[in-house]
């Protein structure tokens, strides 16, 4: 499928038309990657906020066990 898309942008686009293409393909491409790092950042925040609250309930369950 690449190929083909390669072969019509040269075949029967025109010059002017290929250039903005392909940087319009850059500026998604580079949003696209922005998006992602910011998505793996959120999950990592995500995910320690889940161990925070799983470690404070098993502290909140083992202090009401201890008894002086």
């Amino acid at each position: 499928m690449h190929k083909w898309k390669e072969w019509f942008w040269q075949r029967f686009l025109p010059e002017w038309a290929r250039d903005q293409l392909m940087r319009e393909n850059a500026a998604l491409r580079a949003r696209e990657d922005r998006l992602n790092r910011e998505i793996e950042r959120l999950e990592a925040y995500i995910q320690g906020m889940q161990a925070g609250v799983r470690a404070r309930n098993r502290l909140a369950a083992r202090s009401w066990e201890v008894e002086e």
